[in-house]
């Protein structure tokens, strides 16, 4: 503290530098200081402190932590005067220097500046003050307008700023993006744990139990020198990485500046996930912020819609005095609820069919070896799935079993959770009474877009067939008779296969013969010389 009666000076020196090019080209803070000291020493002021902000610009003077300190000391009449070199080093912002000049004048704390100099006692140095405040403004504004221009041209090339993300490594002298073979496989890993319904927290964990550490890439700003760092895995770390559309190849810029509508820009970032990943995802960070029972898993965790408010159904379970444990879907609003044991009864045939697609597409359910491969792929027709198909329907003709009456019951309940979190999107039922029993009907189920997407896409392909008679049947079109006798040909390196053709041999097509038809061909022949045709193939056992 000081007597405000006493003539001794006591000063506070303040100094700023914003970016390390000032450093070079301007003044670096040693320099300000040392400046500003012999300054004092001249005129005989005491230091009673030296307030230092480095890396911030001459705006925003609330964000910088030494100025504000500086302030609150002024406030407690620590000193009784304010040294900076120049008007700019305070502040570029005209709005900030008048109310700085206020407090100022409402504390009888007085101000200069070594390199500036002007009597603020006269309304002459008042106006210059004010004018040189106008200035220090208007080269803020030219200086952000070719920094907003500068930082435009980096991006447009694909030269971003800030920390490298969880997953890339940027080349040396392209100064682009890479996919780090080290960690983008735990990026990966890290949306499919979202997929299958994990929190942030619950993923922060595996990866904790799993990798320990994250590992992450730093560039110092002075040197340039890029150094690896560690931390532990948390929920924010996850967080950050789910929500970062980077990940499938778009830079958002200006993404954390809420009042700048910020552009994305794509082309420069070599993809780590799909865009129907990520945007799965969202739903899935989304329906986890809404549903607080998260002790246990449950089948149809966030997939169930009330079907009297469109809300998705909180999942509960209740324990009777037998030990007896009941699941069951609630909705907050509605009250409606639905049992899981009698949902799984009602979806059981539909769920199997799905996982059957699932497994043969995503598992390899049926093991194809190299030769076979090659002979599926011969030609722009792909067989692999539809021989993985054809193979189950044919071996369930030949052993008089169901696949699908078993593959539910086959894999556990955990599974079970991850295929349905994966693959379905929603689910939405109906509860009927009847006869004092309550029964539940099904309404829609919908995939996954992606998985949709998918389906589609393998129909479009010719690589999927379409099945008949509760998928006993598949049906396939090839455009040329010799495609259809080529597929004809692999399935027969494996099976007994009798050829009947649908328009010259009806009278063979009788009931027991079509017990045993796995697949129906129709020749859909753009060559005027060949007719269309229909095959039916069945298996002789």
């Amino acid at each position: 503290m000081f007597d405000d009666s006493s003539k001794k000076i006591i000063v506070a020196l303040y100094k700023r530098v914003s970016t390390d090019e000032q450093v070079a080209n301007g003044h670096s803070l040693d320099e300000q200081e040392r400046i500003m000291r012999n300054y004092c020493e001249t005129f005989g002021y005491t230091v009673y402190k030296v307030y230092s902000d480095e890396g911030f610009s001459g705006s925003e003077t609330s964000k910088r932590q030494a100025f504000n300190q500086m302030m609150e000391d002024m406030k407690k009449k620590k000193f009784n005067k304010i040294i900076a070199l120049k008007l700019d080093r305070m502040t570029r912002d005209l709005c900030d220097f008048v109310q700085f000049v206020k407090d100022t004048d409402k504390y009888n704390c007085g101000f200069e500046f070594v390199l500036e100099k002007f009597d603020t006692t006269t309304p002459t140095g008042r106006m210059i003050m004010y004018i040189l405040g106008v200035f220090a403004q208007f080269e803020r504004d030219i200086i952000r307008q070719r920094t907003k221009i500068g930082i435009e041209g980096a991006i447009d090339k694909g030269h971003y700023g800030g920390p490298i993300p969880f997953g890339y490594k940027k080349d040396k002298d392209s100064k682009l993006y890479l996919i780090d073979e080290e960690t983008a496989p735990i990026v990966k890993e890290i949306f499919d744990l979202c997929l299958k319904g994990k929190t942030y927290q619950q993923i922060a964990n595996i990866m904790e139990e799993k990798y320990s550490f994250v590992t992450y890439t730093r560039r110092d700003k002075h040197t340039g020198e890029v150094t690896k760092k560690r931390k532990s895995w948390r929920d924010c770390t996850i967080g950050t990485i789910l929500n970062n559309k980077v990940y499938y190849g778009v830079y958002e810029s200006q993404k954390k500046n809420k009042e700048v509508n910020g552009k994305e820009k794509t082309g420069h970032i070599p993809p780590i996930i799909s865009k129907e990943i990520f945007e799965d995802c969202q739903v899935n960070i989304e329906r986890n912020s809404r549903n607080y029972y998260r002790n246990k898993k449950y089948l149809f965790m966030q997939k169930l819609v009330c079907p009297k408010c469109g809300r998705i159904m909180a999942c509960n379970g209740t324990k009777k005095p037998n030990g007896k444990e009941y699941l069951y879907y609630k909705c907050k609003d509605c009250k409606t609820r639905f049992r899981e044991d009698l949902i799984e009864e009602t979806l059981i045939k539909k769920l199997s069919g799905l996982l059957q697609f699932y497994l043969i597409t995503h598992d390899n359910l049926i093991p194809i070896d190299d030769d076979m491969l090659e002979k599926l792929k011969n030609g722009k027709t792909d067989n692999t799935i539809r021989y993985a198909f054809d193979t189950l329907t044919i071996d369930q003709k030949i052993d008089n079993y169901n696949f699908l009456d078993g593959i539910w019951k086959a894999i556990s309940y955990e599974e079970k959770c991850d295929f349905i979190y994966e693959f379905i999107d929603t689910i939405k039922l109906k509860q009927r009474t009847i006869r004092g029993e309550k029964t539940i009907e099904l309404l829609q189920i919908n995939a996954r877009p992606r998985y949709l997407k998918q389906i589609t896409d393998l129909f479009k392909q010719n690589m999927l067939d379409r099945p008949l008679c509760d998928g006993r049947i598949n049906l396939t079109t090839y455009k040329s008779r010799a495609k259809a006798e080529q597929y004809i040909e692999v399935l027969r390196d494996k099976y007994n296969i009798e050829v009947i053709d649908g328009y010259n041999q009806r009278e063979y097509l009788t009931p027991d013969v079509l017990k045993d038809v796995f697949k129906i061909i129709k020749i859909e022949s753009n060559n005027f010389a060949e007719k269309n045709g229909l095959l039916y193939l069945r298996v002789i056992t």
